[in-house]
This record gives C-alpha cells, structure tokens and sequence, in this order.
C-alpha cells in the first residue's frame, strides 16, 4: 500500500477567550487489498486489485473552536455569577465518503468464485444520488462467460460525513478544593444522516439502495 497527504492546519488564540483550530487533508491511499477477506479474483493477475484503499479518505475537513464569556466583573453579583464564565465550544467536520466496489452475483468465470465485478460500460456516479439509487446500475453490465468482468475495485464511493457537535458549560466554585460544573452536549446537534454503504450486487432487484446510515 501507498499513501500521500496534504495536511494544512491553522490555529489562533485570542486574549478575550476566543479560540479556534481548522484542520485539512488532502490523500490518496493505494493497496491490492484492504481487510484480512479480501481476496484477488484472479490470483494469475494481481495487478487487477490494485485500486484506492476500501480506507481512503480524499478530503477531510474539522474546525472546532471555543469561546470563554467574559466574567462581567463590573456588574452585580447575580450577573457575574450568572451570565459570566461560561464557555462554548463546537467541533465541525466534513469528510469524504469511503470507496466501495459494484458486484455481480453469479459463478461466471467458473472458478469457484462465486461474485466478481460486472463489466463497466459508463462512469455508474450520479450527481444527485438518493437512497433508492445511490448509483447507475445501467453503467454495468454482465461480463462475459469464463471473465472476472472488466470493472475495477472501489470506483464507486459512499455518502461522506458532515457532522456537528456542540458544547455549554460552566464551573461553579464551591470553596478552595472544589467546583462544580454544569454542561450540556449535543452530538451531531443538526440531527443529519450520513448513508451507509448501497445495495453493490448489480443483478438484484436492490441494486443501488441505502437501507443504513453511518455511525452518529
């Protein structure tokens, strides 16, 4: 396996509480083979596996940042213990959807294998997929008696990820030893859906549907 990386990160402090961190990578990762199952069609050409990673992630981009409330020192006590010391904080991050690789269910070449990948006709990527038809099953084909079929692995890729999480908090002081603190946290806090991996067997009536979300 191979991987190259384009890593940019930017960060700032400022005086009055505010901080913030954004982070970027631009990658390719290459292998013949991702996990301890994956095993080449045809063992005489190796070269067929060679493809990205099933772990390959092209872009990924976090910003997080906090932001400490003044103390309110000039004003009443209730205001200063009230509204003042509480900190925010978020984490944003956006990635790239994880390769996967379209399928044809069927012994064709004869060989004891009983999947193998179809014949690619067209690119099979859509511009505005749904979880009914994340892909173009009409962009493949069966391949022919005796083949492994001509399409290459992971040249499809899942629905990315774009998550926020969100934070409030506040250290309440009981004495020289002690504190308490109030927080609350929202986890994926705009409640949105990252699909998971499609229907991949081109000969089946599921062909290209999303029937999981990914991880919250």
């Amino acid at each position: 396996s191979i991987y190259h990386t384009l890593q940019i990160k930017a960060e700032r402090r400022w005086a009055n509480g505010l901080q913030f961190l954004v982070s970027y990578t631009n990658s390719k990762m290459i292998d013949d083979a991702s996990v301890d199952n994956d095993i080449a069609l045809d063992p005489r050409n190796l070269r067929l596996e060679r493809s990205l990673s099933t772990y390959d992630v092209a872009q990924r981009l976090s910003l997080s940042g906090t932001y400490t409330l003044p103390a309110f020192s000039q004003s009443g006590a209730f205001a200063r213990h009230a509204l003042g010391g509480w900190m925010l904080g978020g984490i944003a991050t956006f990635r790239s959807g994880l390769p996967y690789t379209p399928m044809w269910s069927g012994a064709v070449p004869n060989t004891g294998v009983g999947t193998v990948r179809p014949n690619r006709i067209a690119s099979g990527k859509l511009d505005n997929p749904t979880v009914d038809r994340w892909f173009d099953a009409g962009a493949f084909g069966a391949p022919e008696q005796y083949t492994y079929g001509n399409s290459g692995r992971n040249i499809l890729r899942m629905d990315g990820v774009s998550n926020v999480d969100f934070s409030i908090c506040k250290d309440f002081s009981l004495g020289e030893e002690r504190r308490l603190q109030f927080r609350v946290e929202l986890f994926n806090a705009l409640n949105h859906p990252d699909f998971g991996l499609p229907a991949v067997n081109v000969n089946t009536p599921q062909v290209g549907v999303v029937r999981t979300a990914s991880d919250p």
